[in-house]
């Protein structure tokens, strides 16, 4: 039985519209409440409602993603600039020991 925040059994009873709005937000806890109002054909107020009754009711608890076990990241970059500032004349040994590296994009 759910609860409410409080951990109290809920007593909400949910309508068909409520549990379309919850299979949407399972497959994707993101959707925005437009898209919800859209596909159950009911207005973004009334989405809004029975969002905030579900959570005030303790029918939805939080709102979450689920992460694949190994993420692609061949589409992920990541910026960073280093600036050295060397005692001696070192850059040829410096860029020697990482031009090698794949993740390098470049290097002045």
């Amino acid at each position: 039985m759910a609860q409410d925040n409080a951990g109290r059994p809920s007593r909400l009873r949910l309508s068909e519209v409520d549990r379309r709005i919850l299979g949407l937000l399972q497959q994707d806890s993101r959707r925005t409440i437009s898209e919800i109002s859209a596909a159950t054909g009911v207005s973004r107020a009334t989405v809004r409602d029975r969002i905030d009754i579900m959570r005030e009711g303790g029918v939805i608890r939080r709102f979450t993603i689920e992460m694949a076990d190994d993420p692609p990241l061949e589409n992920f970059q990541a910026g960073a600039f280093l600036h050295l500032e060397l005692k001696r004349p070192v850059c040829r040994i410096v860029y020697s020991a990482i031009r090698a590296w794949p993740e390098l994009m470049g290097c002045w």
